[in-house]
């Protein structure tokens, strides 16, 4: 059956669709058994049509490990930002420990990394903490409130 199907002017484009779908839906088999079974049945494209499925799941792949390495890249810098805003806020301001405490906690809520570096530009040119508030303010999420 899949000599026949591979005869047809778009026989291999079928052949690839089907087992696109075989390996991405529910169905338990491993790369491992599909690659025996078409090179059993189809020795001559065979190696043409596994040549392809993995250039297809080698790109697969890389995608998604860009898309992992993006996403836990994002995260370090997030948490990088934190930590340095932090750091600056103490340098700056002098806080007792309950102040240190409540800004850690309103500052780690904060994820987007945009307004992590506006604070931390704020924090830079703030005359005293009560402006770092004010800006502070307007980046937590809502329902939290400044010191």
């Amino acid at each position: 059956m899949a000599n026949e199907v591979l005869r047809l002017p778009s026989g291999i484009e079928m052949v690839m669709a089907l087992l696109r779908y075989i390996t991405r839906s529910a169905v338990k088999l491993t790369r491992a058994e599909i690659t025996e079974q078409l090179l059993a049945y189809l020795p001559k494209e065979g190696g043409f049509l596994m040549e392809t499925l993995a250039q297809e799941w080698i790109e697969e792949g890389k995608s998604i490990g860009f898309d992992l390495g993006k996403k836990e890249g994002i995260g370090q810098g997030i948490a990088a930002q934190q930590q340095t805003l932090l750091h600056l806020l103490q340098w700056r301001f002098p806080l007792s420990a309950e102040a240190q405490q409540a800004y850690t906690q309103q500052i780690t809520r904060i994820h987007d990394l945009d307004h992590l570096v506006r604070l931390v530009n704020q924090l830079l040119i703030s005359q005293d903490v009560t402006a770092f508030d004010q800006a502070l303010t307007r980046y937590l999420p809502p329902g939290e409130e400044t010191p």
